[in-house]
């Protein structure tokens, strides 16, 4: 017992300055704010030669409740079925994918969960969306 404290003592210790100094067990670490702000500034300059139209202004993320319901495990709509509903009335669809829409909701069987299904399009095609019964997604 009198030999574990300091022995603890002494581990502690080297491990504390073993990695005070510069870059431990040959890791990355994480960039300095000038290294990080450098970095963003070349991303910017790069994406800025490179953009002929900014995505947001030629694409439109779009989004359908996905008919998912609490205690009703096969509830939800499949989003191909909604990817197919688009490409039928001619709107092609970039990506598509299923989100949470971020909001709280009650813990009630039959209750929404939530869940969404969004589809990137071309924003030419959003009247049609619409009238199918989708909306914008603005997160």
């Amino acid at each position: 017992m009198n030999l574990v404290l300091p022995a603890l003592f002494i581990l502690s210790l080297a491990t504390s300055l073993g990695c005070s100094h510069g870059k431990c067990n040959n890791l990355p670490q994480r960039p300095t704010s000038e290294e990080h702000s450098k970095n963003i500034q070349n991303t910017q300059a790069e994406v800025t030669q490179g953009a002929q139209v900014p995505r947001e202004e030629t694409f439109i993320t779009i989004f359908k409740d996905s008919g998912e319901k609490q205690c009703q495990p096969k509830s939800q709509i499949p989003i191909s079925k909604m990817k197919t509903q688009l490409e039928s009335a001619k709107i092609p669809v970039l990506e598509y994918k299923t989100q949470n829409d971020g909001q709280m909701h009650i813990q009630v069987c039959g209750s929404t969960t939530g869940e969404l299904h969004t589809f990137l399009i071309e924003k030419k095609y959003l009247p049609k969306a619409k009238k199918l019964g989708y909306g914008v997604w603005n997160k």
